[in-house]
């Protein structure tokens, strides 16, 4: 009984740690993305370039306090979409809103989840 305790428990202390990381992992890894095509895309790389460093600042935020940082994420995500026009094309809305509306939702489970 106790035994069987103790591995719910550990299986549980690791899905809370994949919850922790992967919205970190995965701005990261977006984040990355956004600079390379910003890097390759001349001036119109700027504003690419403005966005990528909104992004490490909202990170910034979003890694020490999680609930602030995911609501200013998917805002932030939201205000891309108007601003880009990417709720009328499928795939700027799959490229520009959706990771950050995903990451944004895995900050706020994290936060749940691990407080």
């Amino acid at each position: 009984m106790v035994r069987k305790k103790k591995v719910e428990e550990k299986g549980k202390d690791g899905m809370n740690s994949v919850i922790l990381w992967a919205p970190r992992i995965l701005m990261i890894i977006y984040i990355a993305m956004l600079n390379y095509f910003a890097l390759s895309g001349g001036l119109a790389g700027i504003t690419k370039i403005i966005i990528v460093i909104f992004l490490l600042i909202f990170l910034i935020i979003a890694w020490q306090r999680e609930i602030i940082g995911g609501f200013v994420i998917l805002a932030f995500g939201f205000s891309m979409g108007v601003f880009f026009g990417a709720f009328s094309d499928p795939r700027g809305f799959g490229f520009l809103v959706l990771p950050i509306w995903l990451i944004g939702i895995l900050f706020l489970v994290s936060h749940k989840i691990n407080n």
